[in-house]
């Protein structure tokens, strides 16, 4: 995922970024539906040791943010902080219910693209989504 949406042509914006991602990754969810379901409810079970798919995720979602830009001046470093992780559980968490059969993949990137906009919003300027694909 992180590959495919590093050869890409990424808006200027933070929260335009991280949508192209969102739209990347259910691109590459969708496209082999039965493999990525089995590979989502093997990374749900327990094993002997913890796995990295935690920090795959994040470092998605870091590239996504990049510096930031549009996101509050204010905020900013606390976003750059913390939101890559909180939108790797997000996501991870709408892809939970894709796995489960409880979310049709039509329905897939606008859940999860409503999400990390709420996550977003936190540290918006006003203009945030003005400009960015719905």
């Amino acid at each position: 995922m992180a590959k495919r949406f590093a050869g890409m042509s990424p808006p200027p914006d933070a929260a335009g970024r991280v949508l192209l991602a969102i739209d990347t990754a259910v691109e590459v969810m969708l496209e082999e539906p039965e493999i990525n379901r089995a590979v989502m409810g093997w990374i749900g079970t327990a094993g002997p040791s913890p796995g990295t798919v935690l920090a795959h995720s994040t470092a998605l979602w870091s590239l996504a943010l990049g510096a930031g830009e549009g996101l509050s001046a204010a905020g900013r470093e606390e976003a750059l902080r913390g939101l890559p992780e909180q939108l790797a559980f997000a996501f991870c968490g709408v892809l939970s219910f894709w796995t489960a059969g409880e979310l049709p993949g039509e329905k897939l990137a606008s859940n999860a693209r409503e999400i990390a906009k709420t996550l977003l919003l936190g540290f918006a300027e006003q203009r945030l989504f003005r400009d960015s694909a719905s």
